[in-house]
């Protein structure tokens, strides 16, 4: 399809005076020379540094471990942090600038290289970098520290030093290994919904899992006062999330920690659903039933966001022994509501700006129904209210929220190949990117002496295939695969950037910064 033919259905229309042309999406990309941009880029980035120096994880994940995890201690999903929101360190912790500006860290793997040009965020034990490769396609590396990945398995347990560390060891790496798995299946899927895995490969001391790179998550759109959502965009957003987790289902995958923190938005504006750190993927063959029969009892997911059968005083009440692929269809209800609010809040502080959502599910907390008197379209209301349900029986399923009212209109095959224009360019050039050097040190800092000790016991197993030192995850995307042009491209504007405005779009002929 031509980029001129972008489909403007009744339902998704753009309003008259916000109209955008689409004809980058589809359009060759001029070549790229990084070299030129990456000096200035570095240098910026420098001068903007920030770093986190102590602060906590805000938005604590709280999980469990299934019995064929074999974890020792508690599975915590990478929690991505927002460049943005590290705080500025001090002059005396910024980073020597003595020799001129420092030379960028570059990744080879298969032909490939990957310039790194900062970090995007970190979590539990890894880190988010934004990459350049030698073609000039943008990317996203997550990359996952072997030492720090390992003293996350660490336990206080009564067992022998070489049973604590061999059990370690081989529960990171069952983690790494399970995201991976998912990652390649949904790769060969291909469902524009889904995040692909592009490559991925490690080194002595890395996990790397490279990907497109989404400028914004769904938190972050909201939060965009600049263009704000409208219901038509919300709609559209919605819609693609319906189309992502039914596909995610049907390949036998529960997300568990669905939220707008892990819903990403593509350069174009589409949604695409990532982060799969703790979800769970039936294995096959499996006597007991399917899928949808499938009971988990590990509580895995964030608080504010557990569905009501998983939150502790419910889990000890309900006539229903465990949860089941019902956790992610309220999920949706809940980002749904807070797409529909529109004010970048999570749900439960529209209640209690400072409430804090370790107690969400108690007595007298905060209900995400009490929220829908704010949601002033009627059938969104509807569907809304039936996503969450308390009784995981009477949610709908992905047939019957298709057919909701809220949907009617939507050509499900014309959303499944993006043709519907989401009026909207994610844009990460205004966030600053701190130097990857700068924040590995600081975490790697936390462990202090112990750090040596377990990367020489990583490095002495690195010839056994089931250990964190020794995993095999070496995998290249098709090269037919690898570029996805309705993906769009990020805008490279670091000092100006007009991404927002529809009416420059329009001047421009195109949705791209100047």
């Amino acid at each position: 399809m031509r980029a001129d033919e972008t489909i403007e259905a009744s339902l998704i229309c753009d309003p008259a005076n916000d109209k955008a042309n689409s004809s980058h999406i589809g359009s060759e990309n001029p070549p790229f020379d990084i070299s030129n941009h990456l000096a200035d880029t570095i240098s910026s980035d420098i001068d903007a540094l920030e770093c986190s120096l102590a602060a906590p994880l805000d938005n604590v994940v709280v999980s469990g471990s299934e019995a064929e995890i074999h974890a020792t201690k508690p599975l915590v999903a990478t929690q991505i942090i927002p460049s943005e929101e590290i705080p500025v360190c001090n002059s005396e912790h910024r980073p020597s600038r003595e020799g001129g500006r420092s030379s960028p860290r570059i990744l080879e793997f298969n032909g490939h290289q990957f310039t790194i040009m900062g970090t995007l965020g970190y979590g539990g034990f890894g880190f988010v970098w934004h990459a350049m490769m030698e073609t000039g396609q943008e990317v996203a590396i997550k990359v996952i520290d072997k030492v720090l990945a390992f003293d996350h398995y660490m336990s206080s347990t009564n067992s022998t030093e070489d049973d604590n560390w061999r059990g370690s060891s081989l529960s990171a790496a069952t983690t790494v290994w399970n995201e991976f798995k998912i990652l390649e299946d949904l790769t060969s899927v291909g469902c524009a919904f889904l995040t692909p895995l592009l490559f991925s490969f490690s080194d002595d001391e890395n996990f790397y899992l490279v990907m497109r790179l989404y400028p914004e998550n769904l938190r972050q759109r909201m939060e965009n006062r600049a263009a704000p959502l409208q219901l038509y965009q919300t709609r559209l957003l919605a819609a693609e999330l319906v189309l992502a987790m039914e596909t995610l289902h049907s390949m036998n995958i529960m997300h568990r920690d669905l939220k707008p923190e892990n819903v990403f938005i593509s350069p174009s504006g589409h949604l695409c659903v990532g982060d799969f750190g703790i979800a769970w993927q039936m294995p096959t063959p499996l006597s007991g039933g399917g899928f949808k029969s499938r009971k988990l009892m590990a509580v895995e997911g964030t608080f504010g966001y557990l569905s009501p059968e998983q939150s502790a005083d419910q889990f000890a009440k309900s006539n229903y022994a465990g949860y089941d692929y019902k956790v992610d269809i309220y999920s949706v209800g809940l980002i749904l509501l807070e797409m529909l609010v529109n004010d970048g809040r999570p749900w439960y502080r529209h209640t209690d700006p400072y409430f804090d959502p370790i107690y969400c599910g108690r007595k007298a907390s905060p209900r995400p129904l009490w929220n829908l008197a704010s949601v002033t379209d009627k059938n969104a209301a509807d569907l809304v209210g039936k996503l969450l349900s308390d009784n995981p029986r009477r949610r709908p399923d992905w047939q019957e929220i298709r057919e909701h009212p809220f949907f009617a209109g939507i050509d499900w095959n014309t959303l499944a190949e993006r043709k519907y224009d989401p009026v909207y360019q994610a844009c990460c050039s205004k966030r600053s990117r701190p130097p990857v050097e700068y924040v590995i040190r600081h975490h790697r800092q936390k462990l202090g002496s112990d750090f040596a000790e377990y990367k020489a016991y990583i490095d002495a197993n690195k010839s056994h295939h089931a250990s964190i030192g020794g995993l095999p995850i070496d995998f290249e995307i098709l090269e037919s695969m690898l570029l996805d042009r309705r993906h769009g491209s990020s805008c490279l504007a670091y000092d100006l950037c007009l991404c927002h405005s529809p009416s420059h779009w329009a001047m421009q002929g195109g949705r791209q910064c100047i």
